[in-house]
């Protein structure tokens, strides 16, 4: 899995070693599952939090879901169609094998309807 041997190395150097909590949008499941299983060898106290939009929920519905498979990947598509979403990154609408829900703390539904962010 290329980001348990790129990624969370990556990320542990760049916070020299002072990494408390890993927060990732989730494609296909790889850097959220990859990262948090190198960072969790390295502290166990680490939390790592999924962001779902709320628009294209799937991991917080928990809902059933029809499987397609293909050669290479299992899709789990929703039998409730969920909405699109314009967060580039984040899957849209599918889960694939390898993602493995069970080692993340928090999974955080994030909504499009906020437009901007004052600081």
């Amino acid at each position: 899995m290329f980001t348990r041997t790129i990624r969370g190395p990556e990320i542990w150097r760049g916070c020299g070693g002072k990494v408390g909590v890993f927060v990732s949008g989730m494609g296909t499941g790889e850097t959220v599952i990859g990262a948090r299983r190198f960072l969790r060898k390295k502290n166990l106290d680490i939390k790592a939090y999924n962001v779902e939009p709320t628009e294209s929920a799937i991991l917080n519905r928990r809902e059933p879901v029809i499987y397609y498979i293909f050669p290479n990947w299992i899709y789990c598509i929703p039998l409730h169609v969920n909405g699109l979403h314009m967060i580039q990154g984040i899957r849209p609408g599918f889960i694939t094998p390898i993602l493995d829900v069970s080692i993340l703390d928090e999974i955080v539904p994030v909504s499009l309807k906020i437009n901007s962010i004052s600081l």
